[in-house]
């Protein structure tokens, strides 16, 4: 730890001072459903390909469903409140996980449509947090063209005929394991170096990949060591992102929800945490565009990221890449067909 992002004790605790009575921007990345609590269960177990059907099928009916509320005068604030997104990329998850059940040219049409609505729905939502990181607010017209472009990105999935081909095509599986390759490959699964296989039921798929994942992105070498270097922090949000996306889908299943509820707080905190980096970074990239003080915007990301070494040493002391990984490994023996 010591060689990461050093910050001299006097330093630092000017650098403490300097944002004492900045409001805590960043407590909004914790806003709306806890990444600890499923909002959902797959109880269904049974072939990858048979359950694939049900539960993406569920996961576009409740997004949909979410996005029928969804003004397109929305709010930034309301946006957050939302838990639309949330909806989004459980979608996504869902449809990366069982990939491998769909034909994938049709599937990344479907998949491109909703990666391309989480990512506006994201930027449109973040505006409160990054103008309240920056102590400035963002100009009308920006807003303005965060809301059109995310309600152009909206567009195809509120139209009926695109959100019927899209149920119909994701309810329909064809029952075969296709074989994948190149970008049709979701990355966490590039992460796990596997494929599914009918050698496990689908709850033991889960198992298999998120296993996998975790153990892939352990040996990546997840943490760096400077949060400004270009290469290093696409590195730290494509672990961000992975790891997140293994933790919910490991929650949606009763199994693989109670192998790793009791050891993985360490991983959830962490995370946590690398979400508040994620939007100091956000900020600090946009605080020239802004008209804010990117130095000061510098200093408080280097302080939560900081804040993420601490946790990211408590993950290294208590063994939790390994743990978990151990415990996943258990449910896809149990899941043998």
């Amino acid at each position: 730890m010591q060689s990461q992002l050093r910050v001299g004790r006097r330093a630092f605790g000017g650098l403490l001072l300097s944002f004492a009575l900045l409001p805590r921007a960043v407590a909004l990345a914790q806003s709306g459903p806890d990444n600890r609590t499923p909002s959902f269960t797959i109880s269904e177990n049974g072939p990858y390909s048979s359950v694939a059907s049900s539960a993406v099928v569920a996961a576009f009916d409740r997004a949909m469903g979410e996005l029928d509320g969804f003004s397109e005068g929305v709010r930034p604030e309301q946006a957050r409140e939302s838990v639309f997104r949330r909806r989004l990329l459980e979608l996504r998850l869902l449809m990366d996980l069982y990939a491998y059940a769909y034909d994938p040219e049709p599937l990344s049409t479907f998949r491109e449509l909703v990666d391309d609505a989480y990512e506006r729905v994201g930027g449109y939502q973040d505006i409160p947090v990054i103008s309240t990181i920056l102590q400035t607010g963002f100009r009308g017209d920006l807003v303005d063209l965060r809301r059109l472009r995310m309600n152009v990105a909206l567009a195809a999935l509120r139209t009926s005929s695109v959100r019927e081909a899209a149920k119909a095509f994701l309810g329909s599986p064809t029952g075969a394991i296709y074989a994948l390759e190149g970008k049709d490959v979701p990355r966490i699964w590039q992460f796990a170096g596997q494929t599914a296989t009918n050698d496990f039921d689908s709850v033991g798929n889960a198992a298999r990949m998120g296993a996998s994942a975790l153990a892939g992105i352990r040996a990546s070498g997840p943490f760096v060591e400077n949060i400004f270097d270009r290469e290093q922090e696409a590195h730290f949000h494509d672990v961000r992102k992975s790891v997140r996306s293994v933790l919910l889908l490991m929650l949606m299943f009763p199994d693989t929800r109670a192998a790793i509820q009791p050891i993985a707080e360490p991983m959830f905190q962490l995370i946590s945490q690398y979400g508040d980096v994620n939007d100091a970074f956000v900020a600090y990239r946009l605080a020239p565009a802004l008209g804010a003080n990117q130095g000061t915007a510098s200093d408080f990301l280097r302080a939560e990221y900081v804040k993420a070494q601490r946790r990211e040493q408590t993950v290294r002391d208590q063994h939790t890449f390994e743990n978990l990984v151990g415990a996943l490994s258990g449910v896809q023996d149990r899941h043998h067909v």
